[in-house]
């Protein structure tokens, strides 16, 4: 069977480091932004969280601690925590991916995570972290080493090619397009809304209102 039949059937390989590299020199196919060279590794590049978090189990948002050089928070037994994600992500229609956890964050105690990337996102992500253990867990955001702030990757992603561009909802394609409806908005603030249209009693006024800001 020749290459091109090879792709037609199974579609093309994950995009590796250097792939996404090269789609960053050329603002092609997948964006990152801010984008960090050693976050790309491998298959992949390491996503971090930003100081969004919010705790599913005590209905409010999270404490980011600064200590030192650290900037982290603590993980509660059998809390399972929304954040947002530091980077920006936009792929074009001809790409996909998944979100895998990372080794070292699994070892810690955290619970798997992931999720997928639809054809043609554009936009911050949401993700869940659980902690299923009876200890907390420090999941450290970011350190500052010399003046510079560096994030510490918690997830990556995979990305790979379509076999097909998707046709996204509403656009005019051509015959044989992958049909594809995003119904997820930018940030998942869909479930950002239902959580604060939940009744006030459920929260501590103040941070409740800190929430809502």
């Amino acid at each position: 069977m020749s290459k091109t039949n090879n792709i037609e059937h199974y579609g093309q390989a994950h995009l590796t480091a250097k792939d996404i590299k090269r789609c960053r020199d050329e603002l092609s196919d997948i964006i990152i932004a801010p984008y960090i060279s050693g976050h790309a590794k491998g298959v992949g590049y390491n996503f971090s969280l930003s100081e969004m978090v919010y705790s599913v189990t005590h209905k409010r948002l999270v404490t980011i601690r600064h200590n030192g050089n650290e900037t982290y928070f603590y993980l509660k037994p059998h809390d399972t925590v929304l954040a947002l994600s530091y980077e920006y992500l936009k792929v074009d229609d001809c790409i996909a991916g998944d979100f895998h956890s990372r080794v070292r964050m699994t070892a810690m105690g955290v619970g798997s995570t992931s999720t997928t990337v639809d054809p043609g996102w554009n936009g911050m992500l949401l993700f869940s972290l659980n902690n299923p253990t009876r200890k907390r867990i420090k999941i450290i955001l970011s350190t500052n080493e010399d003046g510079i702030q560096k994030q510490h990757p918690v997830l990556t992603l995979v990305v790979r090619r379509t076999i097909k561009p998707a046709k996204l909802s509403g656009d005019s394609g051509h015959e044989g397009d992958i049909s594809l409806h995003l119904e997820n908005p930018p940030m998942r603030t869909d479930i950002w809304s239902e959580l604060v249209d939940r009744p006030i009693r459920l929260f501590q006024n103040q941070e409740y209102q800190r929430f809502m800001k």
